[in-house]
């Protein structure tokens, strides 16, 4: 990341890396979310259910890869 940041005129003025918890809790929040909206919809559309379901399997699993495979970081650039 750094690399691809020195091939340019910005510069790393502060960086925040999440820690593992807060990753788990934001995702855990997030997915809680679209799991009520999930329920939501298919009450109002019943017939559109596994749809609604498998959506909400990917983004468990996405949010599981999330927390598990990769560093949450926040870089604030300057540009020279």
């Amino acid at each position: 990341m750094t690399n691809l940041i020195s091939k340019t005129e910005l510069v790393i003025v502060d960086k925040f890396v999440y820690q593992k918890n807060e990753i788990k809790q934001i995702n855990s929040f997030n997915t809680e979310k679209i799991r009520q909206r999930a329920e939501d919809l298919i009450f109002e559309h019943p017939e559109d259910e596994e749809l609604f379901k498998t959506y909400v399997t990917s983004q468990e699993e996405e949010s599981l890869e999330l927390e598990n495979s990769l560093c949450w970081v926040i870089l604030l650039l300057h540009n020279n």
